[in-house]
């Protein structure tokens, strides 16, 4: 019962990450789409 406990708990903070990443996506997201347009430094 103890592996399955640690399993779960296993399962639960990679899911803790990959939520964190997702999230920072989200806002990196608006910046990407800025790149897609072509970014120009100078102007």
């Amino acid at each position: 019962m103890l592996e399955l406990e640690r399993s779960l708990d296993a399962a639960e903070k990679a899911g803790v990450r990959l939520c964190s990443l997702c999230r920072a996506a989200q806002e990196l997201e608006p910046l990407l789409h800025g790149f897609d347009r072509g970014f120009d430094p100078e102007g």
